[in-house]
C-alpha cells in the first residue's frame, strides 16, 4: 500500500490525502492529520489540522493535546518542499470543543447503576476522544 501510494504521487503533495500521508510518515508523533480547504473559492489554500499522539507521555490536557509551534513549522516546512509554489499551506492545531452529552439511560434491575455510568461516560470520552487511550 505505502509502495503503490509512493508510485501514484511520487513523493509530491497534489491531493489532501498526499498531505496527510507525507506528514503522518515524516512526523510518526502526530496521531492524526486532517486537510481542509481553507477557503472554498481559492483551491491553492490548504489548511493542515494536527494531533499530537500523547500515548507514553502525560500531557497537562490529554482531551486538547497540542504540538508545538516549532513541530508545526516543520510539518509546514516539509510539505511546502513537497508542492507546488503557488499553494498556500497552513499547518494548525486543533480546536478543541466541549460538548455536554443530556440523555435519558435506562439500566438493567440486575446491575450497579453507579458502576454502570462510569463505564459508560468512558465508553463515551473514548469515542470522541480516542487519541486519549492506548
Amino acid at each position: 500500500m505505502r509502495v503503490s501510494g509512493r508510485l501514484r504521487h511520487k513523493g509530491r503533495a497534489l491531493t489532501f490525502r498526499d498531505y496527510e500521508q507525507l506528514a503522518l510518515e515524516a512526523f510518526p508523533e502526530m496521531y492524526k492529520a486532517k486537510c481542509l480547504p481553507a477557503d472554498p473559492n481559492q483551491p491553492a489554500k490548504v489548511r493542515m489540522v494536527v494531533i499530537p499522539e500523547i500515548k507514553n507521555r502525560y500531557p497537562f490536557r490529554p482531551f486538547e493535546p497540542q504540538a508545538s509551534a516549532n513541530q508545526l513549522l516543520k510539518i509546514q516546512r516539509f510539505l511546502q518542499d513537497r508542492t507546488s509554489p503557488l499553494v498556500q499551506l497552513a499547518v494548525v492545531n486543533a480546536r478543541y470543543v466541549a460538548i455536554q452529552i443530556n440523555c435519558e439511560i435506562q439500566f438493567m434491575a440486575d446491575q450497579d447503576e453507579a458502576f454502570c455510568r462510569l463505564q459508560l461516560n468512558e465508553a463515551i470520552k473514548k469515542f470522541l476522544s480516542p487519541w486519549a487511550y492506548a
